[in-house]
């Protein structure tokens, strides 16, 4: 199964539509667990390190070429979260296989319960934490060892999550900025050896640039 497939299975099972969080989420904590069962492998979906968590690469460019991907807009939501995704398609699924199905819509029915900030703390894994911003990954043994949504951390969670969605969500998005902000800081005032030997005009030698490419929103596409 590829990104294209279980962004699809995810749509068809969720039982309302999904903002843009949500659904990257959703299709993160499913593949998870479908590796854990041996029904998809970690370099089937490539990632990509954001301040919100894990995103899948490509995700964007199947939601706008998509035909039956349905964008509705949520005006009074932030920006990055001023849409949702559902599909316009009957649910019929009867070429995947039922453990999948099964277990789609148990990470489904688990995440319902969760709200926004908590799904995006729990998904910051080992390689999410040592990777910066804009960087690409597979999920590793280390991530799977964080059972989420089946495991008991919800009282931790809920404990360290402000009450308010917004708040929590801008808080975390700029926490992460500023982190990418204060690395660039530091790698410019005490470069190692191997930035000194790059030449001035490689554009690895700044990585600020590849972290603001990679923050724009999606795509548009013609709501339908």
């Amino acid at each position: 199964m590829n990104l294209q497939q279980l962004a699809e299975l995810v749509l068809q099972l969720s039982a309302t539509p999904l903002t843009r969080i949500r659904l990257t989420k959703a299709i993160y904590f499913a593949h998870k667990e479908l590796i854990r069962k041996k029904l998809m492998q970690p370099e089937d979906i490539t990632y990509i390190r954001l301040p919100l968590g894990p995103a899948p690469d490509g995700l964007p460019e199947i939601i706008l070429n998509h035909p039956e991907i349905i964008i509705q807009d949520m005006p009074a939501n932030l920006l990055y979260e001023n849409k949702t995704y559902s599909l316009n398609k009957p649910k019929t699924t009867d070429n995947t296989r039922a453990e999948i199905i099964n277990t789609v819509q148990k990470t489904l029915r688990l995440l319902q319960g969760y709200r926004t900030p908590e799904l995006v703390r729990a998904s910051q894994d080992p390689s999410w934490a040592t990777h910066s911003n804009g960087d690409k990954y597979h999920i590793t043994t280390a991530d799977l060892k964080n059972q989420f949504p089946n495991s008991g951390i919800r009282l931790k969670i809920h404990i360290k999550t402000p009450t308010n969605e917004i708040g929590a969500l801008q808080a975390t998005l700029l926490r992460g900025m500023l982190a990418d902000i204060v690395k660039e800081s530091t790698d410019l005032e005490y470069p190692d050896t191997e930035t000194q030997n790059k030449a001035p005009n490689d554009q690895d030698s700044i990585k600020l640039h590849k972290f603001i490419i990679k923050l724009p929103g999606w795509p548009k596409k013609k709501d339908k």
